[in-house]
């Protein structure tokens, strides 16, 4: 982990970015209310779900994202060009009007 992800982003090589709040669920971080889901299949883990609001996610390399795993929550860091790992458009937070 260290190696693959920490050293590069600490050169400025690659950016990172940190996903919690979802779409229904704000920020609300409890088992009761995140609803992306990690289930392991064999050695690997399937992730489904929606996050929201995610800083530098249109220009990071991965992400670290908060996942419920049966009956807790669990970090897990996900590739953004990975297989199935969709980053939709940025959010207007401003409008801006020109004359």
């Amino acid at each position: 982990m260290k190696k693959n992800y920490l050293t590069p982003l600490i050169r400025g090589e690659k950016i990172g970015s940190f996903a919690t709040t979802e779409p229904d669920a704000s920020t609300d971080l409890s088992v009761r209310t995140v609803t992306t889901m990690a289930e392991r299949n064999g050695d690997k883990w399937i992730i489904n779900g929606r996050k929201r609001f995610i800083s530098n996610s249109p220009v990071a390399d991965y992400v670290v994202l908060l996942c419920r795993t049966d009956n807790s929550i669990t970090e897990f860091v996900v590739n953004l060009d990975g297989p199935g790992v969709k980053v939709g458009e940025p959010d207007r937070k401003s409008a801006t009007k020109a004359n």
